[in-house]
This record gives structure tokens, C-alpha cells and sequence, in this order.
């Protein structure tokens, strides 16, 4: 009888801890780019080709962010490995910064609202971190 009891209580705990660490289902990162957030949508090929990497937040890019979504460059980190984007906001300019400062200090690319480009060829594979303004 205690046997069981200790069977099923690990049972629940090996269930409970699967269920906390599912993702959300509106998650950001690797092969994720929400237009509806406001997103910026990285990619690892111009032209907005090959593997990509959303976020709406301002972000110094780490090594555990890394394109997803399958094609080239598929688990390669975002950082300094980036050749073109989309901004998905509606109001804010999304600006790339060659530095993880985000202050533009050697170099940055500011990308209109809802606009795609390639990042000009000071920042293409040299992007560090990105930080949003507003358009007014």
C-alpha cells in the first residue's frame, strides 16, 4: 500500500513538472515572429530568407537566443549572425545596434514601422542588440 501511494505521489510530481514548463503559446524566440505583437523578426539570410528569431523586447542578444523555424541557419545564435528584419510595430522605429549598449555608439540601422530590410553592411552579421523608439 505505501508502495503505491509513493508511486503515484511520484507519478503527480513527474506530471506537475511537465505541465510547468510547457511554453506559452504566444512564446517568443527561435522560428517565432508575431506580427500582431508588434515583433522584430530577425533572419539569418537577406531578404528575409532562411531561419528567424522574434521578440518585441529591447535586448542585448545572448548566446541562448538562436534562429529557428528549419532553413539556413537553423540554431545558429541571433548575435552578430543576422542579415535582415522586419518590423512588425505599427509606432515604434526598431533599431539595431552594432554594440549590446543599444546607445548607437559605433554604429545602428533604425527600420521604419511595419517595414523589411537588410541590415546595411556595417551591421549585417555585426548585430549586438536591438531597442525600439517611438515614431511620433
Amino acid at each position: 500500500m505505501i508502495k503505491r501511494s509513493l508511486a503515484a505521489a511520484a507519478s503527480a510530481a513527474a506530471l506537475a513538472s511537465v505541465v510547468v514548463t510547457v511554453p506559452p503559446a504566444h512564446a517568443e524566440g527561435a522560428g517565432k515572429c508575431n506580427p500582431d505583437r508588434g515583433e522584430a523578426c530577425l533572419f539569418y539570410n537577406s531578404g528575409q530568407g532562411g531561419a528567424y528569431y522574434g521578440t518585441n523586447k529591447t535586448t542585448a542578444y545572448t548566446s541562448t537566443m538562436r534562429f529557428g523555424g528549419g532553413g539556413n541557419g537553423n540554431g545558429v545564435p541571433v548575435k552578430n549572425n543576422a542579415a535582415s528584419v522586419i518590423n512588425f510595430s505599427f509606432d515604434h522605429f526598431l533599431v539595431i545596434d552594432y554594440n549590446s549598449s543599444n546607445r548607437c555608439a559605433y554604429a545602428c540601422q533604425k527600420i521604419t514601422p511595419h517595414r523589411s530590410t537588410n541590415l546595411n553592411s556595417t551591421l549585417k552579421n555585426n548585430n549586438a542588440a536591438q531597442h525600439w523608439l517611438r515614431s511620433d
